[in-house]
């Protein structure tokens, strides 16, 4: 077990299905990094632009007011104790449009697919994977971490329901290590089932994408997006 990580248990968490195919967006630069350095990076949730991450503990299944108070209690001692790290990524049925141009936002970039058994096979065995749940069906979990606190109120896997979209699966691990982001080593052709070129690059950045890739895994891995969208001009729009 890498040192950094906490141990943890929990028999809340839903299992969730090996053949689940999950994905992500990356950037060029950001995808260049993972292929050149076989590293998934987990962010500290904190520093995420979502300011109630690690801060939805109101639906707790409590006893009575004295159980919420002390998890309450345990869940605030932890956060300044130990920092949750986290990969985001969303189930994947087909492309999302939308999650094209907020994560690969200089339409350069690529859409990772794997399968949550490949990516577990990357992962040290105390990095939970499972699905956020979303506000008004929020299933919080009950988390014991080794020499930190049991019952902690773990919240990494809730969010509130404008980002229920997103169709988030997350794979989070603790640590009294506080920095912005940890990085962990996997290897990428095992990892990846498939790779979708953006729909919004131009042809020459998609070359250079196919390019990178290319270092990694085989060419028929590799897919040309099916979304296809041209920006009108005013005049057009007009009419």
């Amino acid at each position: 077990m890498d040192n950094k990580i906490l141990k943890i248990n929990s028999n809340d968490l839903k299992e969730l299905s090996g053949s689940m195919r999950v994905a992500r967006y990356f950037t060029y630069d950001k995808l260049k990094d993972i292929i050149d350095n076989e590293r998934l990076y987990f962010h500290n949730c904190e520093l995420f632009d979502d300011d109630n991450e690690r801060k939805r503990i109101e639906r707790g299944r409590y006893k009575n007011q004295k159980a919420r108070r002390i998890s309450i209690k345990i869940h605030n001692a932890l956060i300044n104790e130990c920092k949750a790290y986290v990969s985001c990524w969303t189930i994947f049925e087909d492309e999302n449009a939308a999650l094209w141009k907020i994560y690969d936002n200089t339409s350069t970039g690529a859409c990772i697919v794997t399968t949550v058994e490949k990516l577990r096979k990357q992962l040290d065995q105390n990095i939970l994977i499972g699905q956020v749940s979303y506000e008004e069906n929020a299933n919080i979990l009950f988390i014991d971490i080794e020499g930190i606190a049991s019952n902690y109120l773990s919240t990494e896997f809730v969010k509130i329901s404008p980002y229920a979209f997103e169709k988030e699966v997350r794979a989070v691990f603790f640590s009294k290590e506080t920095s912005n982001s940890i990085k962990m080593g996997i290897n990428f052709e095992s990892l990846v089932d498939e790779v979708y070129l953006s729909p919004f690059a131009n042809s020459k950045n998609n070359l250079r994408t196919e390019k990178l890739l290319l270092k990694r895994i085989v060419k028929n891995k590799i897919k040309q997006s099916t979304i296809s969208e041209t920006k009108k001009t005013s005049k057009e729009m007009s009419k």
